[in-house]
């Protein structure tokens, strides 16, 4: 794949980071970046996805492309390896009814996956783990020609009919599930050159209707603010999704008791020891488009992005330096936090995974570079914050180890940032503080030591 350049900006829009990554290809549509097909087309999800939606997955699979550059991959290995691809490409699949070659050489498709939850009805995976019943669909284009080798043996245990120009192809009859029954049902528009896969006829009718759709909903236009019309991959969660994921998470945190070190660290690690579902407020997003001159990645997200983790880590701020009213400042401040707060979250990753190699914490934080955790270009991102305009490292403060008092502070700003001072814990935890209540718990820990 060829890659001429890069650019990513993160900006807070008053309940989610919208992040944008731009990578410049001029055009190119080789090797991995082809398996997302040629230049994006129009969403498909908001129209058929009912508005009670919690998950949505849409994205082109292009497989074509991909096997002619995994071939000639294999023979610049030599003719071992390509005639090892070779064989591989006559492996029987579907029952014998294709060969992989053919699977893959003919696979162009275009599929959304939809699921609702109904956090009403629960089954149970174990004792302590119960999770929401769940409606699914899938509608997959450009796949009529699968089902000419597939279908026949499918129908031939099914139940068949036609309706309104479509074939109808039901599982015989009801099945029992963890979740409660279900009865599986495929609908066959051969004029569209469409196929759909729901758990029930109910729900797949509800997604075929076009009443009440997911593009009417408030969260998916939150979620979805500053996308483009088309493109190659969408990715959507739900407010109630998020407000599920944070139940569980504490359902988790509540069976692992309240005095463990595993709790302080699972804390650390996860950084949602303080949060509950009062506080999501929205569902989330995120896209990729094929475009003319190269592949743009966008997403509303809870994190911003710092470049080295795309919509899920720190943000770079260096787009909002031409800020000038004071409310916008007062913004940048606030967003100049929020990215020192999740650098020492991502530092704390690297600082516990070394604890467990080595029984401690690092003399100093060169010492994450030479055991091969991360390499020196981001550890530089991820060791700096921006104090009153200026790039600064954030002070480490070495000779603790995970079995020390877990209010330990082992990392913090090297000044107030909107006020505040930022710090880690020996237990994960990371929070802020006003100068002078750092200044005084800090001196306590010297004292202390």
């Amino acid at each position: 794949d060829k890659i001429d350049a890069m650019g990513r900006s993160s900006r807070w829009n008053d309940s989610a980071w919208h992040n944008r990554m731009f990578i410049q290809t001029g055009g190119n549509r080789d090797g991995l970046l082809s398996i997302m097909g040629a230049e994006g087309t129009a969403w498909r999800a908001g129209e058929m996805a009912p508005s009670d939606a919690d998950i949505v997955i849409e994205f082109d699979l292009n497989m074509r492309r991909l096997v002619q550059t995994s071939k000639l991959i294999a023979t610049s290995f030599g003719q071992e390896a390509q005639q090892g691809f070779a064989e591989a490409m006559q492996e029987k699949v579907a029952g014998g009814a294709l060969t992989l070659g053919d699977l893959f050489g003919k696979m162009d498709l275009r599929a959304t996956l939809v699921v609702s939850l109904d956090r009403e009805k629960r089954w149970n995976v174990q004792d302590d783990l119960k999770l929401p019943t769940m409606h699914a669909a899938l509608r997959v284009e450009r796949a009529m020609w699968l089902w000419k080798h597939l279908g026949e043996k499918i129908e031939s245990d099914a139940e068949v009919s036609e309706r309104d120009g479509l074939k109808i192809v039901k599982a015989p009859e009801e099945m029992p599930t963890p979740m409660g029954k279900i009865r599986p049902v495929f609908v066959l528009d051969e004029a569209k050159d469409v196929i759909w896969l729901a758990l029930s006829e109910d729900y797949l009718e509800k997604c075929r209707s076009g009443e009440s759709t997911l593009a009417s909903s408030d969260d998916f236009k939150k979620a979805t603010t500053g996308f483009p019309a088309k493109g190659n991959g969408l990715f959507y969660v739900s407010s109630d999704f998020c407000k599920e994921l944070v139940w569980q998470i504490g359902k988790m945190r509540e069976n692992m008791g309240n005095t463990s070190k595993e709790l302080a660290i699972f804390d650390g690690l996860l950084g949602l020891a303080d949060l509950s579902e009062d506080k999501v407020s929205q569902g989330y997003a995120w896209c990729v488009a094929n475009t003319e001159t190269g592949i743009l990645c966008v997403g509303n997200a809870p994190f911003p992005d710092k470049g080295y983790g795309m919509f899920n880590s720190a943000s770079s701020i260096a787009a909002m330096s031409a800020m000038a009213t004071p409310a916008l400042l007062k913004q940048k401040k606030k967003a100049e936090l929020a990215v020192a707060i999740n650098n020492m979250k991502q530092m704390y990753f690297l600082l516990v995974e070394y604890d467990q190699d080595e029984g401690a914490f690092p003399k100093q934080l060169s010492d994450l570079v030479a055991s091969g955790l991360v390499d020196q270009e981001t550890l530089n991102m991820l060791g700096q914050c921006q104090v009153e305009g200026e790039t600064k490292p954030l002070v480490y403060i070495p000779g603790f180890s995970t079995s020390d008092n877990h209010g330990t502070i082992i990392l913090h700003t090297p000044g107030p940032i909107d006020g505040k001072y930022a710090f880690l814990r020996i237990d994960g935890a990371v929070k802020s503080l006003p100068e002078a209540q750092f200044k005084e718990l800090i001196a306590k820990q010297k004292k202390a030591d």
